[in-house]
């Protein structure tokens, strides 16, 4: 079979199962095959594939009909300039989240030697972007999940990062000094939504998708013990549900923290907050 039909055949069974960019993807799964950029099939749309390549095709072709997300079938991403592995044990890492990582990003140049702490860090996206780009920060990044910690250390390992530490703990359990940010994206949908969410979502991990009744489980915690760990004028970021920043600036409020800044994600909705704190003592 030559490039051309080989992705006909594949653009019509993505179209057929409401596959969202299925022209795009078809091209970019045959070029993953091929180790090829996509202007060798446009430029040799004649070429005949072999087999193996045809078959391997159709595995993913027909994984992705289901809604299989094309980032567990590849096992890896591109977020914020770095490739990162990936698995059905954590959470895909967004693009809006890149937003956080920038703002932590600026703020870190407050301190000398910025001491971050990410919460629930999954791939461990946040911590190991943090560390690639703020060389003279000290971070540490914990998660409940060992099958999670477990990705995130080959990432960090990939980029040889001495000053990354990864832990297991559930929240703060096993946290026991102060930090100059804390840092999360944890669970924010509400229970009662995940069954509504869009199909290829349904193979993430439920328990990096559960926020409980209301989604705000896990913001309640950190809010009522982050400013026990942060240092005199740290800061505590979220990112957050788009119809969570209301909820969240009040819980914040409740608790003294000051300065809070909501910012909102490529798409003009509210999509991460941070906060700074006065000081505190564990």
């Amino acid at each position: 079979m030559v490039i051309s039909e080989l992705l006909n055949k594949g653009n019509d069974l993505l179209n057929r199962a409401d596959i969202e960019n299925h022209k795009n993807e078809v091209k970019l799964i045959l070029c993953k095959l091929l180790d090829k950029d996509q202007s060798f099939i446009h430029s040799y749309p004649d070429y005949e594939l072999d087999k193996e390549i045809e078959s391997k095709f159709f595995d993913i072709i027909n994984k992705r009909v289901k809604a299989y997300p094309l980032q567990y079938i590849f096992g890896e991403l591109d977020f914020y300039n770095l490739k990162l592995k990936v698995s059905e044990s954590v959470l895909i890492p967004r693009k809006e989240t890149e937003i956080l990582i920038e703002k932590i990003i600026d703020i870190a140049k407050e301190f000398e030697e910025p001491k971050i702490l990410d919460m629930a860090t999954g791939s461990g996206a946040i911590a190991i972007t943090l560390a690639y780009n703020i060389l003279n920060s000290k971070i540490k990044a914990l998660d409940i999940s060992e099958d999670a910690l477990n990705i995130a250390r080959i990432n960090k390992e990939n980029y040889k990062l001495n000053n990354l530490e990864l832990f297991k703990s559930d929240l703060f359990e096993n946290v026991n000094e102060r930090f100059d940010i804390i840092v999360s994206n944890p669970p924010y949908i509400k229970t009662s939504d995940i069954k509504d969410l869009q199909r290829e979502i349904q193979y993430e991990p439920k328990i990096a998708l559960d926020g409980g009744t209301d989604g705000l489980k896990f913001y309640k915690i950190i809010i009522s013990k982050a400013y026990k760990y942060l240092n005199s004028g740290g800061y505590l970021a979220f990112e957050i549900g788009s119809d969570q920043a209301k909820l969240i600036d009040s819980l914040l409020n409740d608790y003294g923290y000051t300065d809070i800044k909501v910012i909102k994600d490529y798409a003009g909705h509210d999509r991460i907050i941070i906060a700074k704190v006065s000081g505190g003592e564990i």
